[in-house]
């Protein structure tokens, strides 16, 4: 009894994580922008030197403005309520912002992490391509 049970709440479940992943699929440019942006900044992550706690972790806000802009941001931009289109706002302009300062703060050793700084100057412009065309919307 209690197998099915969790059944019947599996499929609610599975229901919200349906509509979790329909969510993430790309609908344009600026959405496939946005997912660069990720996957370059989980890259640049695996190319820090050891050390470069704050580069990072300013990589991993990164990341998870990211998903915060393709599931909601965009809703939440175009709202009229300023408390919910600002913190939009500010995390677009995060997702520029922050790349850009993890490239200065990244600091390389011997072999170890002179690619990140040039991968972290180019999600940063990638961001701000995103930003600004989402801000024009051009997206």
């Amino acid at each position: 009894m209690e197998f099915i049970s969790l059944l019947a709440q599996s499929n609610d479940v599975m229901a919200q994580v349906n509509d979790f992943f329909a969510a993430l699929q790309p609908d344009g440019i600026g959405d496939i922008l946005i997912y660069v942006v990720f996957f370059m900044a989980l890259l640049t992550t695996f190319f820090l030197a050891d050390g470069n706690n704050m580069a990072g972790n300013l990589l991993y806000v990164t990341m998870v403005l990211a998903i915060f802009n393709v599931t909601v941001g965009d809703v939440w931009y175009n709202d009229q309520d300023v408390t919910r289109a600002f913190p939009a706002f500010a995390a677009r302009v995060l997702m520029f912002l922050l790349p850009l300062i993890a490239a200065g703060a990244a600091r390389s050793k011997k072999k170890k992490g002179k690619l990140a700084l040039p991968l972290a100057a180019v999600t940063g412009i990638i961001g701000m391509l995103y930003a600004v065309g989402a801000f024009l919307d051009v997206f």
